[in-house]
């Protein structure tokens, strides 16, 4: 039975990753005075983004979880299981289906297409940079608090720059 639900099943499409590009541009979008609410859009998608953090981490977050120094700043992610994302949505915060909304409506806004974009897209998007920027597999692994190889693999999407070189350091 489950062979055949494999079988019948429609392929899970990937959203495509969100880019510092998109993100600079939104930035920039925002204007001189932005209201609270695109300030806190904004943070949310930079620190997702740079966090490599998906959104039932974003939605536990508080003040008391991240410390700013003088030269950067550490988030305190704390491990979240399904059920208690479904209490905290009911707990007066953002919930998922909010935050995309804000999210797909800035990504339409800035004349991107929202339908291929989730929440999912933001940390998907930093890992993504930082892979194709080089940052040691290690390191990559442990900032994205994955626990396996292939968990970290699935992040693979490198640029079309970076295909080229293994065809040139090949040496002939």
């Amino acid at each position: 039975m489950e062979g055949l639900k494999r079988m019948l099943a429609k392929p899970k499409v990937r959203k495509e990753p969100v880019t510092a590009d998109m993100l600079k541009v939104m930035v920039e979008d925002t204007g001189p005075e932005p209201p609270l609410s695109e300030v806190r859009l904004l943070a949310v998608c930079l620190v997702a983004f740079a966090g490599f953090l998906h959104c039932n981490e974003l939605i536990k977050l508080k003040c008391s979880d991240i410390t700013f120094n003088a030269e950067d700043m550490v988030i305190n992610v704390q491990s979240i299981l399904t059920k208690e994302v479904e209490s905290l949505h009911n707990a007066g915060g953002l919930s998922y289906s909010r935050l995309r909304e804000l999210l797909l409506d800035k990504i339409a806004k800035l004349g991107f297409d929202p339908a291929l974009f989730g929440m999912h897209s933001l940390p998907a998007g930093g890992a993504i940079a930082a892979a194709n920027a080089g940052v040691q597999d290690t390191l990559f692994k442990r900032h994205g608090r994955w626990k396996s190889e292939s968990a970290k693999d699935g992040y693979g999407k490198d640029s079309a720059q970076r295909w080229l070189e293994v065809s040139k350091d090949l040496g002939i």
